[in-house]
């Protein structure tokens, strides 16, 4: 993997990837979630907080989604995933994905917003392509990528992990194909379960927690780590499966403090 120094999460499976992955199993995953959960993170930069952020997924069934985009998705069911990173500095990530219930993307919109760079990016799956736009700072680029069978949107590979059944101890990995749209070409991101740790955070104060590691086959650098709980959280009477209480990469620590769920 590309050195992770970046500063925004969603941008650190490297700036380029915006599009796609795919999995080997399809049996492998499976949306156990609630039909709303939102969680509230507190951004670090080692010890000094540096803005926050929250991850809100909600099961849609038969609905109209909107995106920013002007996009509208008629009649969707499956996940809606919606993103949002605020640093105090000014700099921003805002991200939108909806799923089928197979969790096959079906349109992503991604705002990104680091100094004086301001990006917009969105993903359209049709016909085994992502069909793309970004356009940075006035400059518009569209193409499409060619795409596997079983596949998900770059912009949700925690949530994909958190699928993943790798509390069970028949499983200990997970592999993804993602799309690097500048170099034209499929990388395998793995996803590995490590050990379980306690991890002090602001919601429950400590949890024990799954590790996983995540990186691109065959390239060099500091991997991602993503820790989720192997206990239920209760979100005021909410059961929560597999909580993202932690994610680090690099310099930068995301830590648990709120929980909202609908049952």
């Amino acid at each position: 993997m590309k050195k992770i120094s970046v500063l925004i999460p969603l941008i650190l499976i490297l700036a380029v990837l915006f599009c796609s992955c795919s999995v080997a199993e399809e049996s492998f995953i499976e949306p156990f979630w609630n039909n709303y959960e939102k969680f509230s993170y507190n951004v670090y930069e080692g010890e000094t907080k540096k803005g926050t952020m929250t991850s809100e997924v909600k099961k849609v069934y038969s609905e109209s989604v909107v995106f920013e985009t002007g996009k509208t998705v008629e009649e969707a069911s499956g996940s809606l995933l919606t993103y949002n990173l605020i640093l105090d500095n000014g700099d921003y990530v805002k991200s939108k994905v909806l799923l089928k219930t197979n969790f096959e993307p079906v349109y992503s919109e991604r705002y990104f917003k680091r100094g004086e760079t301001e990006t917009v990016s969105y993903c359209s799956y049709e016909n085994n392509y992502c069909n793309y736009t970004i356009t940075e700072n006035g400059n518009t680029v569209s193409d499409r990528i060619k795409i596997k069978s079983l596949y998900c949107d770059n912009e949700i590979i925690y949530l994909m992990v958190r699928a993943a059944r790798l509390e069970n101890s028949d499983f200990s990995s997970i592999t993804f194909n993602t799309a690097d749209i500048k170099a034209g070409e499929l990388k395998k991101l793995i996803c590995t379960k490590s050990s379980t740790v306690d991890i002090v955070n602001g919601y429950n104060d400590t949890a024990k927690c799954i590790t996983v590691l995540i990186s691109v086959s065959g390239e060099k650098g500091t991997p991602l780590y993503a820790y989720y709980s192997s206990e239920e959280i209760d979100a005021n009477g909410v059961k929560v499966l597999k909580a993202p209480v932690q994610i680090k990469e690099g310099n930068y620590t995301y830590t648990l403090c709120g929980i909202e769920a609908t049952a």
